[in-house]
């Protein structure tokens, strides 16, 4: 009877965490069904040995402004007999229209939600031996236009051999949406190792010191016992960030203004979106959507009740204590981390802090 129970007692938290596994995995799996077929998601998939291209533009440093982007892409190939009742399936991203030989077989709507949906579209007419042209416009919001296009019967598919223009006269060969092209701007900068190399000197000099400090600090009981007297201790350390975070932070709370930054207005909109929709939102959706949410969703509370009281300008200033707030906590968190981690090193806490 008591084996019996004991062996009930075991398979019950058992159960449970099963139960919630199963149930994390469920979820999980219907989240990424959901982002797959979602069109405000944008998750592109290769397929039929096709890639998804796009025009080879140099990588953008500044956002990307709201609008519309039209995109023309072209493949010339040739064929050596008749060719009947062809088709060529074609997704873009995220609207569609399809030339062959300069005559148009297809156009889209303009429902851009229905972008992840692959057109099999029918060539109406038989294709003779020779030379021919296909060219896809893809038309876009608030993103790249790229194109993934595929036919069996032309053995055709995207990839090397097709070229992107954004006007239709300057064409240039297209590339994979991976492909990463950065701007001329960053051959101006030393690369990360060239910058080491450079500063390597100044720092060697700062981890001697800290060498030399920590030494002195460890082996001060037995070396020099006086000094260790005066040497500061990593609750001074603690107490004095804290105090010049706060000092540095209320001077600036004053003398700055609120729309001090280039982007405020996007983080600002962010703001707003969380604390009248009560949601997330999508990166598209704005300047500065796509940052990371939490100083937002943190934010948000406080700037919907002081939004009833205060005027703009009050609101932000008043909120920069949040932040400010988070700068604090950080300091406390590493001393105390430091704490644990090295108990018996004061040295090492006060280099943590």
């Amino acid at each position: 009877m008591i084996m019996r129970s004991s062996i009930d007692f075991v398979k019950k938290p058992l159960l449970a965490a099963a139960l919630v596994a199963a149930i994390i995995l469920v979820s999980g799996v219907l989240r990424i069904l959901f982002y797959v077929k979602s069109p405000d998601v944008i998750f592109l998939v290769n397929r039929a040995g096709a890639q998804w291209i796009k025009y080879d533009d140099e990588f953008e440093l500044q956002a990307k402004p709201s609008g519309r982007i039209q995109c023309h892409f072209k493949y010339v190939f040739h064929t050596n007999e008749t060719i009947r009742e062809a088709r060529i399936s074609v997704q873009a991203l995220k609207k569609a229209e399809v030339s062959f030989d300069g005559v148009k077989i297809y156009s889209a709507n303009d429902q851009f939600s229905r972008w992840k949906q692959v057109h099999d579209i029918k060539i109406p007419l038989d294709i003779a031996p020779g030379g021919h042209e296909i060219v896809i416009s893809a038309t876009s919001e608030n993103s790249y236009a790229a194109i993934l296009a595929y036919s069996k019967e032309l053995q055709v598919r995207t990839g090397t051999g097709w070229f992107a223009s954004y006007d239709g006269k300057n064409w240039r060969a297209a590339v994979p949406v991976t492909t990463f092209t950065p701007p001329a701007v960053i051959m101006k900068f030393p690369t990360s190792f060239e910058a080491l190399r450079a500063v390597w000197p100044y720092l060697s000099v700062v981890f001697i010191m800290v060498f030399c400090f920590s030494w002195t600090y460890g082996s001060g009981k037995k070396v020099f016992p006086k000094l260790l007297q005066w040497i500061v201790q990593p609750c001074h350390v603690r107490w004095g960030l804290l105090g010049l975070w706060a000092i540095l932070s209320i001077n600036n709370m004053f003398k700055l203004n609120y729309q001090t930054g280039s982007d405020v207005w996007g983080h600002i909109d962010y703001i707003d979106y969380i604390a009248t929709k009560g949601t997330l939102p999508l990166a598209p959706e704005g300047w500065q959507m796509f940052q990371a949410p939490l100083n937002y969703l943190l934010s948000a509370p406080l700037y919907a009740v002081l939004s009833k009281w205060l005027d703009l300008p009050s609101v932000v200033k008043i909120m920069t204590i949040i932040p400010v707030l988070c700068g604090l906590l950080q300091i406390e968190i590493v001393y105390r981390t430091a704490r644990l981690v090295f108990t018996q090193r004061k040295d090492l806490q006060i280099i943590a802090v």
